[in-house]
């Protein structure tokens, strides 16, 4: 690079930093996916990322000194190849991890294939930081660590937005990692002097055309080709990449079958279980003028829902998935009169909707993630009974009991009936190959002969069902024995902000995939919150000891913040599922937001000259505000903003501190830094999606945020007045 490097470099960042974050967004889709879609991928996939980044930063910034940028062109040309090798990885890591087929990865293999997917493209992200600070050092001085780290946000913020549109676009991940790295890859040709500059860039953007069309159809054919190796016996049909989930129609035999992001959803065109529970529902309610069935993919339920004189509401919040279902022909026509589709989150519509309902179905999977367990919490089902007619009847099914549940399926399904019977005096248990909970605010008669009364009453002439089959769930021996453990089983509470059901849940998941039936999670339940006490504890003593020693007191605030900024990060981001819904739609928009506040505060790392204290004292007022049940969207976004803000001021100057006061190098002073920050964020993506939310719930770990904020407060406050006074 010749002549003056600094505005040059400064759209090098942007692009780069562009890159590292459309790379981010696309392995946490295929790491969802291939996990499932819980968030648990959220918190392991950032704290690997942070832990790789923080190893490159190190090893860069203690490494050999080197302003030399003639090398910059191998950051985007390894980036766009290991980001590459990540998603062929991710894509085909059932079969390389040897996973049985039907199966999702335990906490373990989890952590195994995050490592392999995340580690090279986080490494080259690390080392970028303390290279491009050295590179600009001529320029910026001791502000080059802020300027790259708020140039640098400001790429990962305009990346984020790009990887939002193009997805929105429907590109496919191949697609979008190609054309960002390009673009990145493009704008070094037309840097430096010669006559041959244009002819390079000319040459280098068709190079990208190609490769874009290439990796557009590869895309396609490396998700066939890998769902069949997964999934043996089945014949992939056709997939869709949309803003919500990954759904694939396969079939099997004369059978297809849909799944969503790799989990077995159900079956397409399954008449005789989707009549039975269809059935079911809709005559266990002597009323049933208007009903509301809150589903995805639920249209074999629809079909014969449908043949009762009803109004059916029926809302799917991804608009996709039905065409999607329809035009590949697989569903057979449906009389749709009375059926009006709606497409909405489907919490959002229960909770602004003014029309009533004699039935209200929610057929919206079990409560392995956030985006499903907000719709087994007491907060959801009070919203639902202000929608309910006060003679309707809501109805969720869950996994079965089976004769002698385990531990954590009762109180999976415990917290979820105790959950019902705060909003609902009468909630009876029913079981058809599922666990079927009926909540009414009046009694409701479920013998058989009462039950096929109202099934002939309504029902339209010509539909073809015996409906004494429905005795196959109405058997009172049985629905007695599972009512008795449900009531008997415990007090636990699912909640929107303490999700008890969620961890029962994940524990299960887990056992029924692990070889030796246990579980990771429930370890980290029974002892996580000790561990993460004691080691916090032993490291802020250890960190007050030597806070004169040179990088310690800099070091120890930015780990402190680190953490504090990804646990309120998290925090933020769970709080804005509960009440928008899926993160696999919105987690570029929230990072992009996180973004935005760490550049626009590394920037002002000039104009602010307040203590590092009393920035400190900042997170406390966050902490505060978060602690309202409440909270509208926007305003979680703007939180996000000024988290990302307060740290991006710390961040500019304590690396300048570091740089004036202890007058150490820069690429050195940018590593010590950027390690740190990254540390403190590993360990909060680990504590706080692992153990604390789903252990504790949401107010537990804000005191917990919040002790840590105050002594990190008061560690900074007494080492700058200490040094003062020396």
């Amino acid at each position: 690079m010749n002549g003056n490097p600094a505005k040059p470099l400064f759209v090098f960042i942007i692009l780069w930093g562009s890159a590292l974050s459309a790379t981010q967004t696309i392995l946490l889709r295929e790491y969802m996916c291939f996990s499932g879609g819980n968030e648990i991928s959220l918190g392991l996939l950032l704290a690997v990322w942070l832990l790789f980044n923080s190893a490159g930063a190190f090893l860069m910034g203690f490494g050999i000194d080197s302003e030399d940028g003639r090398r910059l062109f191998l950051l985007p040309l390894c980036g766009f190849l290991f980001a590459i090798l990540s998603v062929f990885f991710l894509r085909y890591a059932h079969v390389i991890l040897s996973l049985e087929k039907g199966t999702l990865a335990d906490v373990k293999t989890l952590f195994i294939a995050s490592l392999i997917a995340v580690s090279l493209p986080a490494l080259a992200s690390g080392i970028s930081f303390p290279y491009l600070s050295s590179i600009l050092k001529k320029q910026r001085g001791s502000l080059s660590i802020a300027f790259v780290y708020g140039t640098e946000s400001l790429g990962l913020l305009l990346g984020y937005l790009l990887t939002v549109i193009l997805l929105k676009l429907r590109w496919q991940h191949l697609s979008i990692i190609c054309i960002i790295y390009g673009f990145v890859l493009v704008s070094l040709t037309l840097w430096g002097r010669g006559k041959n500059r244009f002819l390079r860039f000319f040459i280098s953007a068709i190079s990208v055309l190609v490769a874009v069309i290439f990796f557009s159809y590869a895309d396609k054919s490396v998700m066939k080709d890998s769902f069949e190796r997964i999934n043996r016996g089945y014949r992939y049909v056709q997939g869709i990449e949309t803003n919500y989930n990954r759904y694939i129609i396969a079939q099997r035999n004369s059978q297809y079958v849909l799944f969503v992001n790799n989990i077995f959803s159900g079956l397409i065109g399954d008449e005789y279980s989707s009549k039975i529970t269809a059935h079911l529902v809709m005559s266990l309610s002597d009323s049933h003028k208007n009903v509301l069935v809150l589903g995805e993919a639920s249209y074999d339920l629809l079909k014969h829902i449908s043949e009762y004189k009803s109004d059916i509401d029926y809302v799917e919040n991804d608009a996709h998935l039905k065409s999607f279902i329809r035009e590949n022909s697989l569903l057979k026509e449906t009389n749709t009169g009375n059926i009006r589709f709606i497409q909405d989150d489907q919490r959002k519509y229960v909770k602004s909707s003014r029309k009533k309902y004699d039935i209200v179905f929610a057929d919206t999977g079990e409560a392995l993630s956030l985006q499903t367990n907000r719709y087994y919490t007491s907060e959801f089902f009070s919203e639902v009974s202000n929608i309910l007619n006060r003679d309707g009847i809501f109805i969720t099914r869950l996994i079965p009991v089976t004769s002698v549940p385990s531990g954590p399926k009762l109180d999976y399904l415990v917290s979820v009936f105790n959950a019902l019977k705060k909003n609902f005096p009468y909630v009876s248990a029913l079981d058809y190959g599922s666990t079927i909970l009926a909540a009414s605010f009046l009694p409701v008669d479920l013998r058989l002969e009462k039950v096929v009364s109202r099934y002939t009453k309504d029902v339209v002439s010509g539909c073809d069902f015996e409906p004494e089959i429905l005795s196959i769930a109405l058997q009172e021996e049985n629905n007695r024995r599972i009512q008795n453990l449900l009531e008997n089983g415990g007090r636990r509470i699912n909640l929107d902000l303490n999700p008890s059901a969620l961890l029962s849940g994940l524990v299960l998941w887990e056992m029924s995939v692990s070889e030796k039936g246990d579980s990771v999670l429930s370890v980290a339940a029974g002892y996580g919150t000790i561990f993460i006490y004691a080691a916090l504890l032993i490291l802020f003593l250890l960190a007050f000891y030597f806070r004169r020693k040179r990088y310690v007191y800099p070091a120890t605030v930015i780990f402190f913040q680190g953490f504090l900024s990804m646990a309120l990060e998290l925090i933020i981001v769970y709080r804005f599922q509960v009440e928008s819904g899926t993160l696999y739609y919105y987690v570029a928009l929230l990072f992009s937001s996180y973004m935005g506040g760490l550049s626009a505060g590394s920037f002002l790392t000039r104009i602010v000259r307040s203590r590092h204290y009393v920035l400190l004292a900042g997170n406390l007022l966050l902490v505060l505000l978060l602690y309202i049940r409440s909270l509208p969207v926007f305003l979680l976004v703007l939180l996000l903003f000024i988290n990302g803000t307060l740290t991006g001021i710390l961040f500019g100057r304590l690396s300048g501190y570091l740089v004036v006061s202890e007058n150490n190098p820069i690429k050195r002073s940018s590593s010590v830094i950027d390690f740190s920050d990254c540390m403190g964020g590993v360990l909060a993506s680990l504590m706080i999606p692992l153990v604390l939310i789903p252990l504790s719930g949401l107010e537990y770990s804000l005191n917990l945020i919040f002790v840590i904020g105050v002594l990190i407060l008061i560690f900074s406050a007494m080492t700058e007045m200490s040094r003062s006074e020396s």
